[in-house]
């Protein structure tokens, strides 16, 4: 652990999922957390992943000359108020004792080398159990691979797509898929044929073959869109989950995933989405201004938006047959994946289901895999990026009615 990270106890304000996702990370790198502090009469009666939930008053009445509070809360207007609480009734000041959650994730890593960082948090989301240098049957690790012990009907396929730059990074995100305690009989990297040639130079890649990883020719760069397009496409009747490379994966993943399609196996699951909003006056709220959905809801709801980066897992024929016109695709949607699979979801009538449970381990970012992310040149103009769905499904005649939600 970094001896100047300045952060010896920690108390976690929000038991939400974003607060579970900070003790997660503040875990693997081994901190003490105390407890939660939440408004929520109800968590602060029982308690969260085995911690005390406070209210802001109890918290108040403790020693707090060793604290640091972390802001577990993505709404802004909320956190302004919890940092106004905080300092006027504990004494905390922003940035010396207390920090918003990316601050903190930016403190905890600003010392740290890329293979600091990776190692601890690897060991904190598979234990001892995998090295981030060794990862081999020879090395007594025989739960590193896929499954080879039963047959499923469907079966359980990973599907992931990448591209050059991201090469150097990308035996990370294999290895966290090759981990999981819930073992797909497939993981796939779909990749063009210029794509394969750069890849044959990345040795720490291509050994991960030995272990399950299939790297799958494909005959068009279709850009993210790969992972899915492809994968239903040669698997039409399996179970089709579908990740992004630039994140390492808690070994719980799939299970978590599987158990939610268990529960729904008409829905889409996914642990990372947004609540889409449909405004009084019909129409769609800006795409920023879109609740991130980090609580859970009762039942699947036609109004979340499943982000890739999460993971998705999608049942057997659960898009519209247009998911797979890559013509019509490019047309109207090439820019964004997410967007286009939500509108096909929405034409199927598939709804999404929120996989809350993830033990505050949602997944770990890859440094230095953002700068030349689709996400940042798809769209230069913030207040638009909603049109892409509205377009689509004024497209197909639909209206924006069909977003507001409804149970399974």
């Amino acid at each position: 652990m970094n001896n100047k990270l300045p952060f010896n106890k920690v108390i976690i304000y929000g038991a939400g999922n974003i607060g579970k996702d900070v003790y997660g990370l503040a875990s693997a790198f081994g901190m003490d957390i105390v407890a939660f502090v939440d408004k929520s009469n109800e968590k602060q009666h029982e308690g969260y992943v085995q911690l005390p939930v406070w209210s802001i008053e109890e918290l108040s009445a403790i020693d707090l000359s060793d604290i640091t509070v972390i802001i577990g809360i993505l709404n802004i207007e909320v956190v302004q108020q919890v940092l106004t609480e905080l300092e006027v009734k504990c004494g905390f000041i922003y940035r010396k004792n207390m920090y918003f959650y990316e601050d903190f994730f930016k403190q905890l890593v600003k010392d740290m080398t890329d293979e600091m960082y990776y190692k601890t948090l690897y060991k904190g989301y598979y234990g001892d159990n995998l090295s981030l240098d060794e990862c081999s049957i020879e090395s007594g690790n025989d739960l590193y691979g896929i499954n080879t012990l039963s047959t499923r009907s469907p079966n359980v396929i990973l599907s992931l797509t990448s591209y050059p730059k991201r090469f150097s990074t990308l035996h990370l995100c294999i290895k966290s898929l090759l981990n999981q305690s819930y073992k797909p009989d497939k993981i796939v990297l779909y990749l063009t044929q210029d794509e394969i040639k750069s890849l044959n130079a990345y040795n720490k890649i291509i050994i991960q073959k030995r272990f399950g990883l299939t790297i799958t020719e494909v005959d068009e760069d279709l850009r993210q869109h790969k992972k899915y397009y492809y994968a239903m496409k040669e698997h039409p009747n399996d179970i089709i989950i579908t990740v992004d490379d630039d994140a390492i994966y808690h070994k719980d993943l799939v299970k978590n995933l599987m158990k939610s399609y268990e529960q729904h196996p008409k829905c889409m699951s996914a642990p990372v989405a947004k609540k889409i909003f449909v405004k009084s006056d019909g129409e769609l709220a800006l795409y920023e201004n879109w609740d991130n959905q980090y609580e859970p809801l009762d039942e699947p709801s036609m109004s979340l938006m499943a982000i890739g980066v999460g993971g998705k897992l999608h049942p057997p024929h659960s898009l519209h047959d247009d998911a797979l016109n890559k013509e019509l695709m490019k047309k109207m949607c090439f820019s964004s994946e997410d967007f286009w699979v939500k509108s096909m979801e929405v034409l199927a009538g598939t709804k999404v289901a929120f996989v809350s449970e993830y033990n505050g381990k949602l997944p770990g970012a890859i440094f230095d895999t953002q700068e030349t992310a689709v996400w940042k040149h798809w769209d230069e103009h913030s207040g638009t990026k909603q049109k892409l769905l509205e377009d689509i499904l004024q497209e197909y005649g639909l209206p924006l009615s069909v977003l507001s939600g409804g149970d399974e």
